[in-house]
């Protein structure tokens, strides 16, 4: 360990000294992505008509492109331009093989071939479809803008040259195939694949299409097959020998998503992923924007249609757009769009306005003008009595609150996302905890504070490193600038301390103490917290972060708490384990704890500080705050519907607060109504925030819409069926909003007229069956919900 922190010492000084200590985004516009700012993902493989009901999806025709070429009016036509880039790609082919890795744990997945690797080449110069359609659209859109020699940027797909492809097809022209378990064999695939796309795209001679290079198929990277980054590097040279780029969209979970740069990539842009998983939140997209601002790296955009069926897609769309807005990737970052096959096309023409609002918010975004929508956050700071506590300190994003004497605070125009505070007082333990912003409302939510505990001396404890001794165990940085104190004042336990001398040579001066140096004991799960000693001998009020990391030593799974250190005083340093805890963090292995200074404010480099008494402790007593958290079925309500309210208590295992113990109330009465035992009921369509008080103390409140549901549809799989064939129906069910209805799937019914299909499975919403025999077949489904029903029918052609 110690041979390894030697090795990150002379790698910060060596970056520090050259200059490369801090990166950024790469830039909109940048050279690195031939001056592309906003890349849309055109998926154009193959999508087996069969599952979509016989719609040939991946084909990309003039009409297509027009609302991503142009940002088109309600009429139309085109008031500006929108994307200058568009990236061609695919998953797969008729063929059967994967243009990406192959994965043996993938039903229907095989290694790509030769043919494969032809056959989405072909694709693409289609006549009038996706380069021919592209360049038309350009065309039109810029003649209608009055820019007729409009030019647009083409990235196409490099297929994953996969050393799982034994059977490749004939590359070196000897009749016999060749095998990409070869590192040459893979280098020789790309440069055949390279010459042949550029020959073809030269000849077609597109007046408004430039190519600018190739995309890098795989979303990760392999170390451990031999040659895979050997064989990224040729194809980079090999590209910039014909004067193209090189760009990887890394996955969240990628080996080296983070390291697209030392790869060889001319530019990486990191995929969040929040979209396609409701367990993550806007954390996951700050997190990712973070990693790509220190890597010199850009940031995917994620979406689908989906944003017009559910609140939560919605959101998470928001989320991205506002966290362009917070993080700084909206105008200092290139930036890619994911949005499935042709959802931005989708929301344009959909006859639910909020389509159009929010293909017209994308729109904005890419040009660098969202406004995120904003709302207000208020309630009280409260002991776990319900207390008042005045003069706390309520922190977000950089802006500062402080409850008054009554422990009232409030802060408005926040962004309508999920916000991470973090709330203060001296005597009780820091609060960290999330509020979700309701778009032009007012959330409630009061932070409850427990008492710092007090540690005895008889509680559990487990030294960290008490600086006795004539062993220097700690390092830092620049280790000359760590000393073992022997002066008795600037001692707080036993005989000695650490001094430590910050400098401003790094940008983050760093005093570490490492396990199997200082400490033998890395897991830490059986303690409350980790405590230290700081002692600010300066006039100024100082900060320092203790910042800690587990057995992967990777900044990206670390943890940092700031402390404020009083002029010439100690101040005692608290880390609950618990807030260490989580995704991103293991307790149990702790290999790194660390106390930090940086070169800008609020620091105050150089400096000096004296640490001492760092420990785990287990206290014999710890009052708890309670945190209490709104349980309902769902945020969305029929008119008329009511259901059941309930109160948790997050902080006690979810346990479930007595009715009688809860006083209920809505932001807004003509919207909601609610009694005393917590049935809420839909009066009117509209939006209401719901309230509820547990003994004093406001749990968070939650937004509620109501509308009303107007549609019950079944939506076939496919219309025209062949006997041996499966398929099934969906039952759908639509809010005026546009919403889906949440009805329970047993309030669904079916009935099936004709002897042509067998049913095979009847989950609710969906039919499932195999065709057995010709002819007509009729299928009903009924929805009662609400006190209401509905009832759709289709018919079944089978041939």
């Amino acid at each position: 360990m110690k041979r390894w922190i030697g090795f990150l010492t002379a790698l910060v000084m060596l970056l520090a000294a050259s200059g490369q200590a801090a990166a950024a985004y790469i830039p909109p516009g940048d050279a690195k992505a031939d001056g592309a700012e906003n890349i849309l993902l055109v998926y154009a493989g193959y999508y087996n008509p069969d599952n979509y009901d016989g719609q040939q999806i991946g084909e990309w025709d003039k009409d297509k492109f027009l609302p991503y070429v142009g940002h088109l009016t309600e009429h139309g036509t085109p008031d500006d331009f929108f994307y200058d880039t568009y990236l061609f790609l695919g998953l797969k082919t008729p063929l059967g093989g994967d243009l990406h890795r192959y994965y043996t744990w993938v039903t229907d997945s095989h290694p790509g071939t030769k043919a494969d690797w032809q056959w989405v080449m072909d694709r693409m110069f289609e006549k009038d479809r996706q380069f021919d359609a592209l360049n038309q659209a350009v065309e039109t859109v810029g003649n209608q803008l009055r820019d007729p020699d409009k030019q647009v940027n083409v990235y196409m797909v490099l297929p994953f040259p996969d050393s799982q492809s034994t059977e490749f097809g004939d590359i070196d022209g000897d009749g016999a195939a060749d095998s990409l378990a070869s590192l040459d064999n893979r280098n020789l695939a790309v440069k055949w694949y390279v010459d042949q796309f550029i020959e073809r795209f030269r000849a077609a001679n597109y007046d408004h299409l430039k190519l600018s290079g190739f995309y890098w198929m795989q979303e990760d990277l392999d170390t451990s097959v031999p040659g895979e980054l050997d064989n990224v590097h040729y194809a980079v040279q090999y590209l910039h020998e014909q004067g193209l780029k090189l760009g990887w969209i890394p996955w969240s979970g990628a080996g080296m998503k983070g390291q697209g740069n030392s790869a060889g990539f001319d530019f990486t842009i990191i995929q969040p992923n929040h979209y396609m998983n409701q367990n993550t939140t806007i954390d996951r997209i700050r997190d990712t924007a973070q990693l790509a601002d220190s890597s010199g790296e850009g940031v995917e955009i994620e979406f689908t249609s989906s944003v017009l069926d559910d609140p939560w897609h919605e959101q998470a769309l928001r989320n991205y757009l506002a966290g362009g807005v917070m993080y700084g990737y909206m105008n200092g970052s290139l930036k890619a769009y994911y949005q499935d096959v042709y959802a931005l096309y989708d929301l344009y023409h959909s006859d639910n306005p909020k389509g159009r609002d929010i293909y017209d918010d994308v729109y904005r975004f890419a040009k660098g003008q969202y406004q995120p929508p904003t709302g207000t956050l208020t309630g009280r700071v409260v002991d776990p009595s319900g207390q008042p506590i005045p003069d706390a300190e309520i922190s977000v994003d950089g802006r500062e609150a402080a409850s008054d004497a009554s422990g009232n605070y409030q802060i408005a125009d926040l962004y309508a996302v999920q916000h991470t505070f973090t709330v203060r007082k001296e005597g009780y333990r820091d609060l960290t905890g999330q509020a979700q912003i309701a778009p032009g409302q007012t959330t409630l939510k009061d932070w409850v504070l427990a008492p710092d505990p007090v540690e005895q001396p008889d509680d559990p404890k487990l030294t960290i490193d008490d600086f006795e001794g004539t062993a220097l165990k700690a390092t830092a940085d620049n280790p000359g600038k760590v000393s073992l104190n022997t002066d008795p004042q600037f001692v707080s336990s036993g005989s000695q301390s650490l001094k430590a001398d910050y400098t401003t040579q790094f940008s983050n001066f760093r005093v570490y103490l490492t396990a199997g140096s200082s400490y033998e004991q890395t897991d830490w799960s059986g303690y409350d917290s980790v405590t230290a000693d700081v002692y600010n001998p300066s006039d100024l009020t100082q900060y320092v972060d203790a910042e800690f990391m587990d057995q992967a030593m990777k900044w990206s799974r670390s943890y940092s708490k700031t402390f404020e250190l009083a002029p010439h005083a100690w101040t005692k340093i608290n880390v609950p384990i618990k807030d260490m805890d989580g995704p991103n963090f293991n307790i149990h292995d702790v290999r790194r704890m660390s106390f930090n200074q940086k070169l800008q404010a609020p620091y105050h480099l150089p400096n000096t500080l004296y640490i001492d008494n760092v420990h785990l402790v287990k206290y014999s007593h710890i009052e708890q705050a309670p945190n209490y958290r709104i349980v309902l079925p769902n945020s969305l309500m029929d008119l008329g519907q009511s259901f059941g309210l309930q109160v948790v208590d997050a902080n006690d295992s979810n346990r479930l607060v007595p009715a009688e113990d809860v006083q209920y109330s809505v932001s807004d009465p003509n919207v909601l109504n609610v009694s005393e035992d917590g049935t809420l009921t839909a009066l009117a369509p509209g939006v209401a925030m719901v309230r509820a008080r547990v003994q004093g103390i406001d749990a968070e409140s939650v937004k509620i819409e109501v509308s009303r549901w107007t549609k019950f549809d079944l939506k076939p799989q496919d219309s025209q069926l062949q006997v041996g064939q499966v398929s099934q129906i969906t039952a759908v069910a639509k809010f005026e909003s546009g919403f889906t209805v949440p009805y329970p799937p047993e309030d669904v019914t079916w009935k099936v007229k004709g002897d042509g299909i067998q049913v095979t499975e009847q989950t609710g919403a969906k039919l499932s069956f195999q065709v057995v025999a010709k002819g007509v077949v009729c299928v009903e489904a009924t929805l009662q919900f609400n006190g209401k029903t509905m009832t759709s029918r289709t018919k079944l052609l089978i041939q």
